[in-house]
C-alpha cells in the first residue's frame, strides 16, 4: 500500500523489477486496487506529457524497450505485441478497435456486445483473449499512440455510462517474445497491467 505522498517514481521503483521478469520470459501481472478517487488510474497511466508524473504503464513500456536494447548486444531479438481491453460484468471490450459501431454497441448495452471475445487457455502456459486487436510495436512511441486511442475510447464510455466506468477493469497487456538464434534459445513473457474496478467503501 502506497501513501498519498509517494511519487510515481517511487512506486515504479518498487514494481520495476517485475517488468524485468516479464522480459526474461515470466508472466507478470500488476494491479492497482482501491476506492474511488484513491489514485488507481493516475498510478497506472499518470500524465504522459509530464516525465515526473507518468505512471506505471508508460514507465514499464520504456523499461521493456531499454532492456530489449541491452539484450540485443548479446544477440537477442525482441518482439512486443500489445492489446488493451475493458472488462465489465464478464463482457470484454477491445479498446484499440477503431470501429465506431462496435463501441456504440457497448455504450447502448447491445445484446451482441462482447460476443466476439472470450478468454481461452492454450496449453499449460498461454492464455489469450480472442478477436482483440493485437498490435506489433517497435518503440515506446508506437505504444503511446495506442494508449491515447484506448484512453479516448475509455473516456467516451465514461461520459456515456459513468457508473459502468467505475465498475470496469482496464487491462493493458504486452506479450514479449525473445529469440536468440546464436544460442538457439527463445523466451515468451507477458506483462499485464490492470486498473481494477472501484472497491466499495
Amino acid at each position: 500500500v502506497f501513501g498519498p505522498k509517494v511519487t510515481q517514481e517511487e512506486v515504479f521503483a518498487d514494481v520495476g523489477p517485475l517488468v524485468d521478469c516479464a522480459v526474461d520470459g515470466y508472466r507478470v501481472c500488476i494491479m492497482a486496487y482501491g476506492q474511488t478517487g484513491s489514485g488507481k488510474t493516475y498510478t497506472m497511466e499518470g500524465d504522459i506529457g509530464d516525465s515526473q508524473s507518468v505512471g506505471i504503464i508508460p514507465r514499464a513500456i520504456e523499461k521493456v524497450f531499454d532492456r530489449a536494447a541491452l539484450l540485443a548486444v548479446d544477440g537477442w531479438e525482441t518482439r512486443v505485441v500489445c492489446y488493451f481491453v475493458e472488462i465489465y460484468n464478464g463482457t470484454i471490450r477491445d479498446l484499440l478497435s477503431t470501429d465506431d459501431s462496435y463501441h456504440r454497441a457497448y455504450a447502448e448495452n447491445s445484446k451482441d456486445a462482447g460476443k466476439a471475445h472470450s478468454i481461452q487457455h492454450r496449453g499449460r502456459v498461454d492464455t489469450v483473449i480472442t478477436n482483440v486487436k493485437e498490435v506489433l510495436v517497435t518503440c515506446p512511441g508506437d505504444i503511446h499512440k495506442l494508449l491515447s486511442l484506448a484512453v479516448g475510447n475509455r473516456s467516451v464510455a465514461k461520459t456515456l455510462m459513468n457508473e459502468r466506468s467505475s465498475r470496469s477493469h482496464y487491462v493493458f497487456t504486452m506479450r514479449i517474445e525473445g529469440v536468440n538464434q546464436r544460442l538457439g534459445e527463445r523466451s515468451l513473457g507477458s506483462l499485464c497491467l490492470v486498473d481494477l474496478a472501484d472497491r466499495k467503501s
